[in-house]
This record gives C-alpha cells, sequence and structure tokens, in this order.
C-alpha cells in the first residue's frame, strides 16, 4: 500500500520547526490539505513536502519538494477554503 506523508517546514527550513501534518493514501487529496495547510498557516510561514511511502518501508520519492510553490488546489477550491478560513474568523 502506497501512503503519502504530508511534512510541513517553518519557512521551508528543515532545521526550524516542523510537524507532520498528515498521511495520505490518495497523491492529490494529499497534495491539496497540504495546500489548504499551508494557506491556513498564512501562506508564507510554513511549507509543504510530500513524500510517497510504501507502508512499513522506505520512502519512494518525493512527490512535492518544501521548496516549490504548491498549485494542487482548482481556483474555486481555493476560493471555497478562503470562505471556511473567514467564518472561523468571525466566531
Amino acid at each position: 500500500m502506497l501512503v503519502y506523508v504530508v511534512t510541513m517546514y517553518r519557512f521551508a527550513d528543515r532545521e526550524k520547526h516542523s510537524y507532520v501534518f498528515g498521511v495520505y493514501d490518495d497523491e492529490m487529496l494529499a497534495l491539496k490539505e497540504a495546500e489548504k495547510e499551508q494557506i491556513y498557516r498564512g501562506g508564507n510561514k510554513y511549507y509543504p513536502e510530500v513524500i510517497k511511502y510504501e507502508l512499513n518501508g522506505l520512502p519512494i520519492k518525493v512527490v512535492h519538494n518544501v521548496k516549490n510553490e504548491i498549485n494542487a488546489l482548482t481556483k474555486e477550491e481555493r476560493e471555497a477554503w478562503g470562505r471556511v478560513l473567514n467564518e472561523e474568523d468571525e466566531v
């Protein structure tokens, strides 16, 4: 079984704070959730890296490098996510 591990790195620096955001069985879902988390964290503070693994195995490949811009969400998905975040701020 393949899994995609999303790790968020502060200022895209492996030497600064980082955290595993999630593990997914679908590559596009991992990329979209990584992008949502990046937006949620302010857009330029935490940057995602997505690595594909064989479950209980070694990494297979880097799907998304922490230094690259992520564009997995469609315009409509990005706008919908922005509305969700705005609703949270208003509560």
